[in-house]
């Protein structure tokens, strides 16, 4: 398997990109055959730039206006910038919060409207649309950051997409992983990125 230019993939890029193509019939096959096998062989996954970039299977959304949407019709046309939390979350999602509201300092004007950021939230069961205002409400958001929670269907094939297991919501990942504006992962970030690092690769990707 190949990168750009023809370059061989790295080890961690090349199994992580195998194990996404081979979970392709699953995403047809439905969420409840995904969630039984995804990342069951404790995948690899590269950290930084995804080359080539990994389509990701489509889901639906319930945001923190109240609004129904798939996650491939909110990200078309933007770069997004996606993080795992939940609304009851005291020790890291605070700090993921405030760090995509640094994040959203550090994009200039010209380029806010081709970038989103999107906080995920893991508990769809107690995460309302307006429990997930009042979150977004403490970082003083600006335009352009939207929470939103899997239906409850959908929430396992969610969990799979961005690779967090079904275990105790304290123990989430803090990663961010960026999706193109065709709804394909293209960069996956350490555990709580700074602010400068993910602001930086969104402006190459915008």
């Amino acid at each position: 398997m190949q990168g750009k230019g023809g370059a061989p993939l790295n080890p961690g890029r090349r199994r992580f990109a195998m194990g996404l193509a081979g979970l392709a019939p699953l995403w047809l096959a439905g969420p409840a055959a995904l969630a039984k096998t995804a990342w069951a062989g404790n995948l690899a996954l590269a950290h930084g730039e995804i080359s080539p970039p990994l389509p990701l299977p489509d889901f639906m959304l319930n945001d923190s206006d109240g609004q129904r949407r798939s996650f491939h019709a909110l990200s078309q046309r933007r770069v997004t910038a996606v993080q795992l939390i939940f609304t009851a979350c005291s020790n890291v999602c605070p700090i993921q919060g405030a760090t995509f509201r640094q994040v959203q300092d550090l994009l200039p004007e010209s380029k806010r409207a081709r970038i989103q950021l999107l906080s995920l939230s893991l508990d769809p069961l107690n995460d309302s649309p307006e429990q997930l205002r009042r979150w977004l409400a403490r970082f003083r958001p600006k335009p352009g950051w939207r929470a939103a929670r899997p239906e409850l269907a959908d929430l396992d094939l969610m969990l799979a997409t961005f690779n967090q297991r079904r275990t105790d919501l304290s123990a989430h990942h803090t990663e961010v992983l960026l999706v193109d504006s065709k709804s394909r992962l293209v960069w996956r970030s350490t555990e709580l990125p700074s602010a400068e690092t993910i602001a930086r690769t969104l402006l190459a990707l915008a």
